[in-house]
């Protein structure tokens, strides 16, 4: 969704790739390789196995990640599709038919902003009582065991690699299994399951925001940073906000609270119940609005931001 060259394989496509130099004034500079396969963006090897040396009993997290990742690109181009061929402002009822993608795509991609390797202390602050829960099915017992004893022999290396401590390492592998364990028949797994229940929860807002990009000016410019995910830099109090990049056209920003964080007055909160609990708002071809996102990638990026084009907007290129 972000391949600077789409209509090729997936093995083949890749990304323009940028080193941050200087956070404050928005600058880098092209990688020496200039372009990355995206296959092989933030893949650190045996990241999510253990029991390394075992073959047969060796588990690795990501078979549990596959069914977020086998949705979302069909889920994102519908999304486009809608975004493309539809004028800036969505009603209500267009909302009702996009949530399914919109839930799947913020799903998803909040998972992955977890099981970014970057992303393992702040995953550990949000996580933190999974390191006091244990399962009691016998068979996922063993595997919690696995986690916290298996044999790595790649650990030392990786906990190096990323700055983090081996106790941060496998309570960040055990944080992932706990939300990721498959809960059996209908029943969503633990992070699937709090995400909607958010959603049905009748005091509790959502605001939508979408940006896409069709112009030739703008097309193939929206840039990814390599922790996945920002925190936009408009302040809002009583919101969580996130910004994620949806493909190289097209970004989203997500602001969630309750109404009590609002306000206390009755008639207010009916007038929002009256107005529906979920807003959705699309912008098209904002060449301020991607500035402001490419230069957030580039203020909070770890090292490295992408880009399916080699002059992304917004910031200063050098080299």
């Amino acid at each position: 969704m972000n391949a600077m060259n789409p209509a090729a394989s997936q093995s083949k496509q890749k990304m323009y790739c940028f080193e941050v130099l200087d956070r404050e004034k928005f600058t880098v500079r092209p990688f020496e390789k200039k372009t990355v396969k995206i296959e092989n963006t933030l893949s650190i090897d045996d990241l999510y196995s253990f029991q390394v040396e075992d073959k047969v009993i060796r588990h690795n997290f990501e078979e549990l990640f596959k069914k977020y990742e086998t949705q979302i690109s069909a889920a994102t181009k519908r999304l486009e599709r809608f975004a493309a061929s539809y004028p800036e402002g969505i009603t209500q009822e267009d909302y009702k038919s996009l949530s399914n993608d919109l839930l799947y795509i913020l799903i998803t991609k909040q998972y992955n902003s977890f099981r970014n390797p970057y992303n393992i202390k702040k995953t550990l602050r949000i996580l933190q009582q999974s390191e006091s829960l244990w399962p009691l099915d016998g068979r996922m017992f063993e595997i919690c065991l696995r986690i916290i004893s298996g044999n790595r022999p790649h650990q030392h290396h990786i906990c190096n690699q990323l700055g983090i401590s081996s106790d941060d390492y496998w309570k960040w592998l055990k944080g992932l299994f706990f939300i990721s364990i498959d809960m059996g028949g209908d029943e969503p797994n633990l992070f699937d399951g709090m995400i909607k229940e958010y959603f049905k929860e009748p005091k509790f807002l959502c605001n939508f925001e979408i940006y896409f990009y069709d112009d030739k000016s703008t097309k193939g410019q929206v840039l990814l940073p390599d922790t996945g995910a920002i925190v936009p830099s408009l302040h809002f109090p009583a919101w969580v906000r996130h910004g994620f990049n949806l493909s190289a056209n097209a970004f989203l920003y997500v602001g969630f609270t309750h109404i009590s964080q609002l306000t206390s007055d009755q008639n207010e909160i009916n007038s929002f119940d009256n107005r529906g609990r979920r807003q959705i708002r699309l912008v098209k071809n904002e060449i301020s609005a991607l500035h402001t996102y490419n230069r957030q990638c580039v203020a909070q990026a770890r090292q490295y931001v992408y880009c399916a084009s080699p002059q992304p907007l917004g910031v200063e290129i050098l080299g």
